[in-house]
Order: structure tokens, then C-alpha cells, then sequence
């Protein structure tokens, strides 16, 4: 038996495993930094995506604010147009008994036989939409509140000469 064959097979086979186990742990080198590689990839996407969520959550906030700004503008307007539009209607109530009591004065005048030095004329009349019914100088209105001495006549308007 030839024991130098054997020892020389053994080194061939030893030499041989280990470009076999080289060649195993180079591939598996790349393997694993390949995968680091990619976890530092999504480490970075997650990185950008919590930071694009918290820009997300200030907009969000911001936008709230203004919105609760706007709504509570909104509100305050709504109140202040209430309270005009009372103060209207009071005043257009008020200038509505003066001219009754202004017409009962000069009913009772004229049935007293006192004469008058003139003949009083006014009315209330308005309009109930955007455009009002106007040919040339002539107005029509839509509503008589009040009309004193006769002076409007709804089916010819009012005609004023400027």
C-alpha cells in the first residue's frame, strides 16, 4: 500500500474543499451584503415616509385651523347680518308708524275742514327681486307699504324727473 498516493489525495481534497467552502462563503458575503444594501434602501423609504407623514399631519393641522378661522368668521358675519338686518326691519317699522301717524294727522285735518297749506304725498314701495321694472324715468315697484295722498299708482309706477 502506497500511503504517499493518500497523502496526496488528502492535500488534493483538502485544497479542493476549500476553494469549494471559499467559494460558499464569498457567495454568501454577497448575499448578505446585497440584503444590507436593501435594508439600508427601505431604512431610507421609511425615513422619507415618516417625514412626508409628519409634513402631512402639519398641513393637516394648518388647514384645521384655518378652517376653524373661517367657520368661526362665517359665524360672526352670520351674527352681525342677523343684527343689521334687525336694526332694518326696526327702522322700516319705525319710518312705517310715523308715516301712518303722518296720514291719520292729515285724514283728520282734511276731515276737520281745516285747510292745508299743501297736499302731503309719500309712500313706501319697494322691490322684492335684483331688477326692478323700469321704462325710462318711470319705476314700478313690486310692494306698496305705505301711501300717502294717493301719489303712487302701482299700475303706472312712479315717475321721477331728474
Amino acid at each position: 500500500m502506497d500511503f504517499s498516493n493518500n497523502s496526496e489525495n488528502s492535500s488534493f481534497g483538502s485544497s479542493n474543499d476549500t476553494k469549494v467552502l471559499n467559494n460558499m462563503l464569498a457567495r454568501e458575503i454577497l448575499k448578505r451584503q446585497a440584503l444590507e444594501n436593501k435594508v439600508t434602501t427601505l431604512e431610507r423609504q421609511i425615513q422619507a415616509l415618516v417625514t412626508d407623514v409628519a409634513a402631512t399631519k402639519t398641513t393637516y393641522m394648518t388647514l384645521q385651523h384655518a378652517t376653524e378661522g373661517v367657520s368661526l368668521r362665517q359665524n360672526n358675519m352670520a351674527a352681525s347680518l342677523q343684527t343689521i338686518t334687525q336694526r332694518v326691519d326696526s327702522e322700516n317699522d319705525n319710518i312705517k308708524q310715523r308715516l301712518r301717524y303722518l296720514s291719520n294727522i292729515t285724514s283728520k285735518l282734511q276731515t276737520s275742514g281745516v285747510p292745508t297749506p299743501q297736499a302731503s304725498v309719500a309712500f313706501l314701495a319697494r322691490v322684492t327681486t335684483d331688477n326692478p321694472t323700469q321704462h325710462g324715468p318711470t319705476v314700478s315697484f313690486e310692494m306698496t307699504d305705505f301711501n300717502l295722498g294717493n301719489g303712487y299708482f302701482p299700475s303706472w309706477g312712479y315717475s321721477c324727473h331728474l
